[in-house]
This record gives C-alpha cells, structure tokens and sequence, in this order.
C-alpha cells in the first residue's frame, strides 16, 4: 500500500529516521523554493509597507486635529470663563503656560507635548532640539484681545460680538518662530503644509477643518474671509 511522502520519505518512518533525513539534507528546501518563497514575501512586503506608513499618517493628521480641538476648547473656555472677553497672550511669558489649565495638560511642548502636531516634529527630525521646540499651532491676531506692556487687557473683543464665527479661524497650524499669532498681513506663505497640501484650523464655533494651503495663500481677500472680523461687519 503506498503511502504519503514528503520530499521522498515515507509517512510511515518514526522519528529517529525522520531526523536522520533531515541531517542528510533530504528534506531541505530546493534552491527553487527558497527563489519563490522570497518572491512572496517580497510581494506582500511592497503591498504591506504603503498600507502601514498610510495608516501612520493618518494618525499623526488625527492627532494633530485632536491637538487643534484640544486648543480651540481652550481658548474658547477661557472666553466662557471671563465673561466673553477672548483671550490675551501674556507679556513676558508664553502664551500656552496661560493655557494649561483649561488645556487639562502640564505637557503642552516638545518633545511629545499636545500642541505639537507629530508630523511637523517628525520632519523636523534632524533639527537640534531648540530648532524642533517651537509649537506648531499659532493664534488669529485678529479675534485676540489686545494686551499693554504690563498686561493689562486693551482693545477688548468679546466672542458674541464676532459675525461670521463658523467662517473665521482661531487657531491653526503656522510657520516659523513660537506661532505665536497667524498675522493677517504676514507676509504669504504662513501657513504650512504637513499634510498634504493642507494644515488644521479651529474656528471660533469650535468646529476643525482640513484647509487647503495654495488656496488660503491665494490673496489677500481670501485670507481676510477666514482671518478677519471686519470682514462680517
């Protein structure tokens, strides 16, 4: 009666036979196998690597609009908190430090801080740590409350005054510097494109939206319909 074989021994063999053919080289890989088992991996390592670094990306741009909110709801918390009045950043000091507690966070710089978005840090890899430690995320000028050298609030602009809150930005992702604040006449472009051509933004209803760069940089009145109040009036 026949039986089954692999690679020429018989299924019915014990084990001690069994080792002497694999020692013998009788149950080795043919040089033709190996070739294809190769191939395979390299097939499904070329369909596995994009998926894999799509994904990351896809969680470093939820992330950086999680960080986006997580700024918005501060800053609209502090509005709430001060009968309306938007905020003010501080002379002297950094303006997130004022942040911290409605941001829930001690951790708000780099490196792993929430107002970093992960994939600016991860192209600035090659940075010293002083050039990497700017935040990514910087403030609308124009819906901010002005403040004196001993600061003290000046110019007060209080949210339910502002037209237009779902169409104009109060925080985004910005260039350059502390991003501090997104200028109105910062010289063009001032905004970044770490997601493909696009960069998150809050608005003063506290909805985020992915925004395309070439069209906010595209001139001036198009800047002035997502920056400036005025433009409402």
């Amino acid at each position: 009666m026949s039986c089954y074989r692999l690679n020429g021994i018989p299924s019915s063999w014990g084990k001690n036979k069994i080792r002497t053919a694999l020692k013998s080289g009788n149950m080795a890989f043919t040089l033709t196998e190996l070739l294809v088992v190769m191939a395979i991996i390299g097939i499904v390592a070329a369909v596995l690597v994009p998926v894999i670094r799509g994904a990351q990306k896809k969680a470093q741009e939820s992330k950086c609009a999680s960080n986006i909110r997580q700024l918005g709801m501060a800053l609209l918390q502090f509005s709430a908190d001060n009968d309306g009045m938007m905020f003010y950043p501080p002379n002297g000091s950094a303006w997130w430090e004022k942040l911290k507690p409605a941001l829930g966070k001690e951790n708000v710089t780099p490196p792993g801080g929430c107002l970093i978005c992960p994939t600016s840090w991860q192209l600035k890899a090659g940075m010293s740590l002083p050039s990497r430690k700017y935040l990514s995320y910087g403030l609308n000028d124009e819906v901010l409350t002005d403040v004196t050298v001993n600061n003290t609030p000046t110019n007060i602009k209080y949210l339910p005054a502002i037209s237009g809150q779902s169409k104009l930005i109060l925080a985004a992702e910005g260039l350059g510097g502390t991003a501090y604040t997104i200028w109105l006449t910062k010289p063009r472009p001032a905004f970044p494109d770490y997601h493909n051509g696009k960069f998150h933004a809050v608005f003063l209803d506290g909805h985020v939206e992915s925004l395309d760069r070439n069209v906010m940089d595209a001139d001036q009145a198009t800047r002035r319909r997502y920056l400036d109040p005025n433009f409402y009036r």
